[in-house]
C-alpha cells in the first residue's frame, strides 16, 4: 500500500473521530491545543517547514487495525505536541509498510522536536526506501554530520550533489548554503572539504569550499582556495569577482578595486564583475563613474535586472530624476522589482510636487520591504493637501496590521498633525500612545519635543526627567532638556550640567556642541560660545546652528560675520524657521 492510501485512510478516520465527538473539535482554551482536524506546522531545526496531512477527496484503502491505531496515535499525538509518540509511531508505521512517505514525516517530525537519534534513524530508512529522492539525502547528510559520522555525511551531501538536477555551480552552491547554516561550523567546513575530495576538487566544488569557509570566519583558508583557482583559472570570473570581495570584506577596498580593474581590462563584457566594481565605486560615493559602470552592464546586457535596479539608484542620487524614472518604469516593464520601482517613482512625483501621481505609485507598492514606507509617504501627502482626516485614517488602520510597527506610527500620526499646527492634536496622539505602552522612551522624547515647540515646558521636563530615570546615560534627552532649560528659562547653571554630561557621551555631535554653545551665550561667556558654535558649524552647516551662531556674532557686533553664516546656510535651507525667524528679530 503507498504512502498516500495509507494516508487518505488515515484522514477518513480522524474524519470519522471528529463526527463521533464533535464537542470536543473546538481549541482547548486551557492547553492552546488545536483540535484533531486543525493543521500542525512548525519550523524545524534544518529549516523546512512541516505540514499537516491533507485529506484528499478521493476512494481509501482499508489497513489492518493495527496499522490505522498506529496512524492515528501518530497524528493525534503530533497535533496534542506529544511528538515523541508521534514519531515512534510514524517511524513503526514506515517500517512495518516500508513506506518513503511515512518515513520522510517521521524524519521531519524528529528533526523538528530535535530527536537526533531517531531522526537519523528515519532518515535512513526514508533515503533508503526513496534513494534518488535530493530532500533525504539532504536531510541525511545533516543528521550524520550533527552526529559527528562527517566520512559518512560526506558521503551522503556527495550523493545529494549527484541528485541535484541543476548545473555542478548551482548544487555546489546549495550544498554550501546549506552547511552554512549548521552550528557547527568546524564539522560543516570538514564535510565540506570531504565532499570537495570526493568531487576530485573539481572547480565548483572547490568554490564552494571557499565560500563556506570565508561565511565561516576562516577568510585565509578561504583566500588559500581562491588563490589556487586563481592561479589555474586567472580568468574566471566568479572566482575573480568573490576574491574582490574577500578583499573588500577585509578592509582592503583599494586592492578589490584595482584587482577588478585589471579583470575587466581583460574580460570588458563581465556583467558580475562590473557590478561590484560599481558598487565598490558607490561606497567610495564615486557616483558618477558608478553610473558608467552600470550603464555599460545594460549595455552589453540589457536584461540584466541588478545592473538596471543599480543604475536606477544611482540615478536617484545623482538627482537624474527624468533618467532615474525611465529605469524604474524599464524594471516595471518587464515584471522585475516592482514594488522598489514604484515606490522611488513615488519620490520622483513627489519632488516633481505632482502628488496624484506619487499617491498612486505609492498605492501600486504591494507587499515587501516599502510597503510601510510607501503607505506612510502617502498619507502625508494626503495630509499635505488637506485631507488630514483621511490621513490619520489611513495610518490608524495601518497600526492595526503592523503592530510591531505601532510607535512608527503614532510618531507618523503626530507629525502629520505637527505639520498642520495642530501641536495639542498631535501631543494628544502622543497621550494615547502611552497610554498603550506607557514608558517608551521613543514615544516619551517625541512628546517631549512637541511639548517644547508648544512652550509647555513643564511637561517637557516631566517626560525627560522620567526617561532619564531609566536611562541616566541617555545624551539626547540630557541635550534637549538643557537646551530647552538655556532657551526657554534662565536656569542656565542646571541647563549646563545636563549639557556637559550629555557632551562626555556625544563629544563630536554637532547638536550637543551647539547647544553647549548657546547656554554659553545665556550665560555671558561670549567668546568661550563662539568657539563652540563655530565648532559645531565646522561639523555640520546646519541652519539651527548658523541661527544660533549668526545671533552671538551679531550681538557681540561682528556684523559682517553674522550675515556670511547666515547666508551660506540659507542657500542650503530657505525655508528654515529658526534660521529667518531669527534673522527677522535681528535685523528689522
Amino acid at each position: 500500500m503507498t504512502s498516500t492510501a495509507l494516508l487518505r485512510t488515515l484522514s477518513v478516520a480522524l474524519m470519522g473521530l471528529w463526527l463521533a465527538g464533535c464537542a470536543t473539535t473546538q481549541d482547548d482554551p486551557n492547553t492552546g491545543s488545536p483540535a484533531p482536524g486543525a493543521a500542525v506546522q512548525g519550523q524545524s531545526s534544518d529549516g523546512e517547514a512541516l505540514e499537516s496531512v491533507a485529506a484528499p477527496e478521493e476512494t481509501y484503502v482499508e489497513v489492518d487495525a493495527d496499522t490505522l491505531y498506529q496512524l492515528i496515535v501518530a497524528e493525534l499525538a503530533g497535533r496534542r505536541g506529544r511528538l515523541d509518540l508521534a514519531v515512534e509511531n510514524y517511524l513503526a508505521s514506515a517500517q512495518r509498510h516500508l513506506d518513503a512517505g511515512l518515513a520522510e514525516r517521521a524524519t521531519r517530525l524528529a528533526v523538528y522536536a530535535q530527536n537526533a537519534p531517531e531522526g537519523l534513524k528515519a532518515a535512513r530508512l526514508w533515503s533508503s526506501l526513496a534513494p534518488n529522492n535530493l530532500g533525504a539525502a539532504q536531510v541525511q547528510g545533516a543528521l550524520l554530520l550533527r552526529a559527528n559520522k562527517l566520512d559518512a555525511a560526506a558521503a551522503e551531501f556527495s550523493r545529494a550533489v549527484q541528485l541535484d538536477k541543476s548545473t555542478p555551480d548551482l548544487a555546489y552552491g546549495r550544498l554550501a548554503d546549506l552547511l552554512s547554516q549548521e552550528k557547527d561550523r568546524r564539522a560543516a567546513l570538514l564535510v565540506m572539504r570531504k565532499v570537495t575530495e570526493r568531487s576530485n576538487r573539481s572547480v565548483d566544488a572547490r568554490f564552494a569550499l571557499a565560500s563556506l569557509a570565508s561565511r565561516a570566519g576562516k577568510v585565509d583558508e578561504a583566500n588559500v582556495e581562491l588563490k589556487a583557482l586563481l592561479a589555474q583559472h586567472p580568468d574566471n570570473e566568479r572566482v575573480n569577482e568573490y576574491y574582490a570581495r574577500i578583499l573588500q570584506s577585509q578592509g582592503k577596498t583599494k586592492e578589490a578595486r584595482a584587482w577588478l580593474e585589471a579583470f575587466l581590462d581583460r574580460n570588458p563584457e563581465s556583467g558580475a564583475a562590473r557590478m561590484s566594481y560599481g558598487r565598490i565605486l558607490v561606497g567610495e560615493e564615486q557616483y558618477t563613474a558608478a553610473l558608467e559602470q552600470f550603464e555599460q552592464v545594460i549595455t552589453v546586457d540589457p536584461s540584466n535586472i541588478n545592473g538596471r535596479y543599480a543604475l536606477a539608484i544611482v540615478q536617484m542620487q545623482l538627482k537624474q530624476y527624468d533618467g532615474a524614472k525611465a529605469s524604474f518604469q524599464a524594471l516595471i516593464e518587464r515584471g522585475e522589482r516592482r514594488d522598489a520601482a514604484n515606490y522611488y517613482l513615488g519620490q520622483i512625483a513627489e519632488r516633481a510636487e505632482d502628488s496624484d501621481a506619487a499617491i498612486e505609485s505609492y498605492a501600486r507598492v504591494a507587499r515587501g520591504e516599502f510597503l510601510l514606507n510607501a503607505r506612510i509617504r502617502a498619507a502625508g501627502l494626503l495630509a499635505d493637501r488637506g485631507e488630514i482626516d483621511s490621513a490619520r485614517a489611513s495610518l490608524q488602520g495601518l497600526r492595526r496590521i503592523y503592530r510591531s510597527e505601532s510607535v512608527r506610527l503614532y510618531r507618523a500620526e503626530a507629525e502629520l498633525l505637527a505639520k498642520s499646527d495642530d501641536l495639542d492634536g498631535a501631543i494628544n496622539v502622543y497621550d494615547q500612545a502611552l497610554e498603550r505602552q506607557p514608558k517608551n522612551t521613543k514615544l516619551q522624547y517625541a512628546r517631549a519635543m512637541l511639548a517644547a515647540r508648544a512652550d509647555r515646558v513643564d511637561e517637557l521636563e516631566r517626560d525627560l526627567r522620567d526617561i532619564l530615570t531609566r536611562e541616566p546615560n541617555n545624551a539626547d534627552a540630557l541635550n534637549a532638556l538643557g537646551y530647552t532649560l538655556a532657551d526657554k528659562t534662565d536656569r542656565y547653571a542646571e541647563a549646563l550640567s545636563f549639557i556637559e554630561r550629555a557632551l562626555k557621551l556625544k563629544p563630536e555631535d554637532h547638536y550637543v556642541i551647539d547647544s553647549m554653545g548657546w547656554v554659553l551665550y545665556r550665560l555671558g561667556r561670549f567668546d568661550e560660545s563662539v568657539a563652540q558654535l563655530r565648532r559645531a558649524w565646522a561639523i555640520r552647516q546646519d541652519a539651527d546652528v548658523a541661527a544660533h551662531l549668526g545671533e552671538v556674532l551679531w550681538v557681540l557686533g561682528r556684523k559682517d560675520e553674522a550675515r556670511e553664516v547666515w547666508n551660506k546656510a540659507l542657500q542650503e535651507t530657505p525655508d528654515s524657521d529658526a534660521l529667518t525667524g531669527t534673522i527677522r528679530r535681528l535685523t528689522q
